[in-house]
Parts: structure tokens; sequence; C-alpha cells
């Protein structure tokens, strides 16, 4: 049975400025950026999402999402996190972040604990 809607808590993911790098001529993802991935792999697969290849919105499935970042410093751009999120989440939670068509962004201050809190669902 597919969630009607997905609580999940991930790490402070790379800005996007953070995520690609180049090198011999190829893109590649930053360990930064492969950190944050797996890390999200395994938030998800905790809260019980990670069920075989089937992710819960599979497409053409469209979906609104909620995030919060509660950022340790007073730096850095919300849509850059949002946007490293959204794209963590491919082959995750949906199938591609196309499938998002409302996005509610919040940024919030938290000097001990950053981290990106999401709630998805499919959208009406």
């Amino acid at each position: 049975m597919r969630p009607t809607r997905i609580e999940l808590t991930l790490p402070v993911p790379p800005s996007v400025n953070r995520i690609w790098r180049t090198g011999r001529g190829r893109n590649y993802l930053s360990p930064e950026a492969q950190r944050f991935k797996l890390a999200a792999k395994v938030a998800a697969a905790k809260a019980g999402y990670l069920k075989g290849d089937a992710v819960p919105f599979p497409s053409p499935m469209q979906v609104k999402v909620t995030l919060f970042w509660y950022r340790e410093a007073k730096r850095g751009d919300l849509d850059n996190r949002a946007k490293a999120t959204l794209d963590v989440l491919n082959g995750i939670l949906w199938d591609d972040d196309g499938q998002v068509v409302e996005i509610h962004l919040y940024r919030r201050e938290a000097p001990k604990a950053g981290r990106i809190v999401l709630s998805i669902e499919e959208a009406e």
C-alpha cells in the first residue's frame, strides 16, 4: 500500500554549487554529494519508505513538498538547499523531481541541529 503522506528528516545537503565536479572531461558527484545521497537513502529506508525498486510516489503522480531547512549558520540560500534535496530524492521517493508541482520552503535557525525536514504528499 502506498503512503499518502511522507515525513522525512535528512541531514543538511551541500549547496548546489558543491554537488557536481569535473575531472578528465567528465562530470561526477562530489564526495560531499555522494554522502548526502547515501544519507537520504538510509533515512528513507529507516523510515520504511524503501521497498524494493518501487518508489512511494511513482510517475506520473504529482506531489507537493513542504521543506524546512534548519540551518546551523546564518549563511546559505534556501533555494540551493531545496534543489539539492529534491534532486537527491529522485529514485528514492519519486521517479523524478519533475513530479513536484507545489513547493513550500521555510528557513529556520538551529545553531546546534542542522537538518532538512520534509513532508511530501500527493497533489490534488
